[in-house]
């Protein structure tokens, strides 16, 4: 009886240490489990994970972060870091294309938190508790989200046409005119723009005040105007011979003209 009983205590000892052993070698392989970090693998060292150049398509060359795939303006790496579809030029179909959206929510767009050298991931790239909206890059007394960043114009007056085209790209200004009126020889494209001064917060009517008094212009047979602000809002408006039949809804008296206004697409 003290045989069996001892063969009982016996296995009821194996069978705990055994029990334990299960226990400790399974909590050791959950350890295991949670300290395992996921391979990422990047052999082109451009800074974008292989898996995602892969299931984009995109190969694996070494020009891939920089190339702009579905040209929307903003390179692979950007579109990899900001969560986007480098073939989709509006990865959320929301009629806004990628440069245009704002990321951050900080009023500027993506294209041009690039351009100025920011990070369209965070609203307050420098840290100084302004965010980059607010700043006031170039110092022309207007923040960065209410800026001009593109300017196109183009007009029919009674002694020729005058064409005007300015952009902000990659903090670089592009300015140019063409004048067959022999009126405004003089003008300085980049000045002009900037004594402007002209904000997203101004109507369509505002902006074409501004413009028409800087030129001394008051009635234009023909008038194709585009603006584009720093923060994506997007300004037009238009007057000529084909558009004296507009629909008065779309449009907008100046001067005893009807123009058609509104916003447009790229």
């Amino acid at each position: 009886m003290k045989k069996q009983h001892k063969m009982l205590a016996g296995g009821l000892a194996f069978t705990l240490l055994f029990a334990q052993g299960m226990y400790a070698a399974d909590a050791k392989g959950k350890e295991h489990k949670k300290s395992k970090k996921p391979v990422v693998t990047d052999k082109n060292r451009d800074g974008i994970v292989d898996s995602w150049e892969v299931k984009y398509k995109l190969g694996l060359g070494k020009a891939v972060a920089k190339q702009d795939t579905d040209r929307d303006g903003l390179s692979n790496l950007v579109e990899y870091k900001l969560h986007l579809n480098p073939r989709s030029a509006d990865t959320d179909h929301d009629g806004i294309l990628d440069n245009d959206e704002d990321a951050d929510r900080d009023g500027l767009t993506n294209e041009l938190e690039i351009d100025l050298g920011q990070n369209p991931s965070v609203a307050d790239s420098d840290h100084d508790g302004v965010k980059d909206g607010a700043e006031d890059a170039d110092k022309n007394g207007v923040s960065d989200n209410a800026d001009l960043q593109e300017l196109q114009l183009e007009m029919k007056l009674a002694s020729g046409s005058l064409e005007l085209k300015y952009e902000r790209e990659r903090g670089r200004v592009k300015a140019e005119m063409e004048d067959e009126t022999g009126q405004f020889g003089d003008l300085n494209v980049q000045s002009f723009v900037k004594d402007l001064a002209l904000q997203s917060t101004m109507t369509t009517g505002q902006v074409l005040d501004r413009i028409n008094q800087a030129l001394g212009t008051s009635a234009a047979q023909e008038l194709e105007l585009k603006v584009k602000f720093s923060n994506g809002q997007k300004l037009k408006a238009e007057y000529g011979s084909d558009q004296e039949n507009a629909d008065e809804n779309e449009g907008y008296s100046y001067n005893n003209q009807n123009y058609r206004y509104g916003h447009y697409e790229d």
